[in-house]
């Protein structure tokens, strides 16, 4: 194993100079040995190649590489945004094909850039990419904007009626103190990038994708800022969140799609000095959180009904509730979903305030 660098994330893009070919790039880490009392610092070495096909472009990048990589250790597939947009399964093939390829590896689509740039600007020897991968990956179940997703998962949406595959992308640090040998730009996860048939059809950006999880019963927690009845600051956790779908037909004709949502939630921090553990200040909360979970389902819905795309998956929740009424409108279902009235019923529920009634500092009554 020693003539192995360690590969663990890969690049696929469109060929920026000459858009027939595909270029391809690999990051690999070599750990070196240790010197004096301190421990060697991991080599990183990014490499690309080009071919007309993706197999190609890997195995010219290979053969010139100073030690052997290997695509069956690769955790991470990035598929760069013009090439999602060019053809997504022409790219795709050979990552569900290949026998090299560990189909448990996620899949990840760049947004507003190539994979290329972006495994140059984020890798360093002090910050490996994969590794702030894992972290974010692990991280996001703090916001609830992304979720894992891998290459059998994306061969089962190809075989369903949408597809929908998480994106990242690159930026600028703000607010951050840069110590020893960091990259350029820092990794950002979150939203979806969003297929119809097998071309980009937009993004669903990370400000919303909460809705998205919320939909779908994808949701870890999140926070959400509300204002309390003394106009201050509170926030709410959302710990738990169901949604359901229930349908309004007339006759054999679908009226309404109804998302019921049920959110259940913790309140870790509030800003005013005051016991504002009531009952009208405890709905009211609970009321905010609701409308803001509810406009960026809202955003979602639009979105999608905009791209006519169901990457929410109603028609096959349908499908399951109502299998006789279903079959008089699944051929239909691509022209009905644009246009479908979507409604969405949120009710909140304060589960947890931490055992504190009153605030530090308030008066008791």
């Amino acid at each position: 194993m020693s003539e192995y660098d360690v590969t663990e994330i890969a690049g696929i893009d469109k060929c920026e100079e000459d858009p027939s070919l595909i270029e391809v790039t690999m990051v690999s880490r070599l750990k070196k040995a240790p010197t004096g009392s301190g421990g060697g610092n991991d080599l990183v070495t990014i490499t690309s190649d080009k071919g007309y096909t993706i197999f190609e472009a890997q195995r010219n990048l290979r053969s010139n590489a100073p030690r052997r990589l290997f695509f069956g250790y690769v955790d991470y597939f990035l598929i760069g945004e013009a090439a999602a947009r060019d053809d997504f399964l022409k790219y795709f093939n050979m990552l569900e094909r290949d026998h090299e390829i560990r189909k448990s590896a996620n899949v990840y689509i760049v947004k507003d850039g190539t994979a290329k740039e972006l495994l140059y600007s984020t890798s360093s020897e002090d910050a490996f990419v994969t590794e702030k991968l894992d972290t974010a990956k692990k991280n996001v179940e703090f916001i609830s904007n992304t979720k894992e997703t891998k290459i059998i998962d994306v061969s089962e949406m190809i075989e369903g009626s949408s597809l929908i595959i998480p994106s990242l992308t690159y930026a600028d640090y703000k607010d951050e103190k840069i110590i020893g040998k960091m990259p350029e730009k820092r990794l950002c996860l979150g939203g979806y990038a969003v297929f119809k048939d097998s071309t980009l059809a937009g993004f669903i950006d990370e400000d919303y994708a909460r809705g998205y999880n919320v939909i779908i019963n994808k949701v870890g927690s999140f926070p959400v800022n509300v204002n309390d009845e003394t106009g201050k600051l509170a926030c709410l956790e959302v710990v738990r969140s169901k949604t359901k779908v229930k349908a309004q037909f007339e006759g054999e004709k679908i009226k309404t799609v109804v998302l019921d949502t049920h959110i259940l939630s913790h309140f870790p921090e509030q800003q005013s000095h005051d016991n504002i553990m009531n009952r009208s200040n405890v709905d009211k909360m609970s009321a905010e959180l609701s409308d803001k979970v509810k406009k960026d389902m809202e955003k979602v819905i639009k979105f999608t009904q905009d791209a006519k795309v169901d990457c929410l998956k109603i028609g096959q929740r349908l499908k399951l509730l109502y299998p006789y009424k279903w079959k008089k409108i699944k051929d239909d279902w691509e022209k009905l979903y644009p246009e479908l009235d979507i409604k969405i019923k949120i009710d909140s529920y304060l589960l947890l305030n931490y055992d504190i009634d009153r605030p530090a500092g308030s008066k008791k009554e």
